[in-house]
């Protein structure tokens, strides 16, 4: 009896010893190899070896917040879409920015799923005529655009000048210059217009221009005694139109843009971004020009996006790009004192060696920590974009993955990266309002989405 006891518990411990220990690692020679039998090897602790689970896959992107330390950057902000959801007004917001901003994707994410929610107050400002061979706007479809010159500040050798609310006008020589476009539907936005006000410069020897709204037509006077800046205002139906300029030719005409918008409450969003811009661009636009601009369009949010070209510019000292980012700031502040106000950091960019082999950029941290600061200063919130993409040289992978996030220039976003900062940016604005609603399922880019090129 005694024996048969001691036995049982012999196995009994056995089995213990074997479920008590972690499954066995497996090593080279026994699953998959080729001389493993079809029967899974033993382990030297007499257990089945099983493979060591692969690592999780490494996120994309992160759901990041908006730095806030003040507690009240987004408040007038905030307080706008309350007016907005309860049918009692509009939230305005001016975006500005460089190549990111200008592509029109993740801030066309932002405006559609802000409009779904709290109403579709119009397209907001729109350039009537192509300031740049690649501009781009979600909302509207340029038939043709000639006869124009645009002019915004360059890299180097620009002169400051009138370059009005979004940094860059048009302007018509001596021959007829004629541009026509659309105000047109995307998923769940009715492409609507109603409102309409046109932007442009009154000064004496100013030619004339035809506006033509559908089957309308309107001729405008751009002569003046004083130079001053002009606004002509439509209402239409609420519906989709077409819109044409054309002028004379017996004069120059400078236009700064136009406003596509609905009398209705609801959000409205400027796209105001160009391609190679840097903050301190904004030094150079005629600040009483700007003012008035800005003051007119009354944004309740003022988004800041430089940052990504900045951190290229080695040879400038960190302290000369802080401080003319506070001039800059204060330009804002000074324009639209009651707005909220937010800066978002520069994008991951990787020096990229001759060899094909990359490195951190030690300016982008630099950048951005200046930023973080400046935000603090003037109360604004601050979007760490190089976090949200997942750290330093997190743009490699961006690249590199199977559906790619980042553009093969290591520099821009694909369709898909823009649409993920729309919908984490989104989310990250309504933070501390309401609970977002669900991010939509990213989808494919439409046949007609522009992706920008370099700056």
């Amino acid at each position: 009896m005694s024996l048969r006891v001691g036995l049982a518990w012999l196995l009994v411990s056995l089995v213990c010893a074997c479920a008590s220990k972690p499954p066995c690692a497996a090593t080279p020679g026994t699953r998959g190899s080729s001389n493993a039998s079809g029967a899974q090897k033993l382990g030297s602790r007499g257990c089945a070896e099983h493979p060591a689970p692969p690592p999780p896959p490494r996120p994309t992107f992160f759901a990041i917040p908006i730095e806030d330390p003040s507690g009240h950057a987004l408040t007038s902000f905030h307080n706008a879409l309350h007016n907005a959801e309860a049918k009692q007004g509009q939230a305005r917001i001016a975006f500005y920015g460089a190549s990111h901003v200008a592509a029109d994707i993740y801030t066309e994410v932002i405006r559609a799923r802000l409009q779904a929610r709290f109403g579709e107050a119009g397209a907001g400002f729109a350039m009537p005529a192509k300031p740049l061979t690649h501009y781009h706007l979600a909302s509207v479809a340029f038939e043709n655009s000639s006869g124009w010159t645009g002019v915004h500040v360059k890299a180097a050798g620009s002169e400051p000048d009138r370059y009005g609310l979004a940094g860059m006008y048009v302007v018509s020589g001596r021959k007829p210059a004629r541009s026509a476009f659309t105000t047109r539907a995307r998923p769940g936005l009715s492409g609507s217009a109603q409102e309409l006000e046109l932007y442009f410069w009154k000064q004496p020897r100013g030619g004339h221009v035809r506006v033509t709204i559908d089957d309308a037509t309107h001729d405008i006077a751009t002569a003046s005694n004083r130079a001053k800046p002009g606004y002509e205002h439509f209402t239409v139906p609420d519906a989709e139109h077409r819109i044409e300029l054309v002028t004379r030719g017996d004069g120059p005409v400078q236009i700064f843009g136009m406003t596509l918008e609905r009398d209705v409450p609801g959000v409205v969003l400027d796209t105001l971004g160009i391609p190679g811009a840097r903050a301190a661009n904004q030094l150079l636009w005629d600040e009483a020009l700007f003012r008035e601009h800005l003051t007119r369009r009354h944004p309740d949010l003022v988004v800041m996006a430089y940052g990504t070209n900045e951190s290229g510019d080695d040879s400038q000292p960190i302290e000369e790009y802080a401080s003319n980012l506070r001039l800059v700031m204060s330009r804002v502040r000074d324009a639209a004192p009651a707005a909220s106000c937010l800066l978002i950091g520069p994008s991951d960019r990787p020096i990229r060696h001759e060899d094909g082999s990359f490195a951190p950029r030690p300016r982008t941290a630099l950048v951005a920590a200046t930023q973080r600061i400046v935000a603090a200063e003037f109360g604004c919130g601050f979007f760490d974009l190089v976090a949200f993409m997942g750290g330093p040289m997190s743009m490699i992978y961006w690249v590199e993955q199977a559906v790619p996030f980042g553009a093969p220039d290591y520099v821009h976003f694909t369709y898909r990266g823009y649409e993920a900062l729309g919908n984490v940016l989104h989310d990250a604005l309504l933070h501390g309002y309401a609970m977002p609603a669900a991010a939509p399922v990213l989808r494919e880019a439409p046949l007609d989405a522009k992706e920008p090129g370099p700056d």
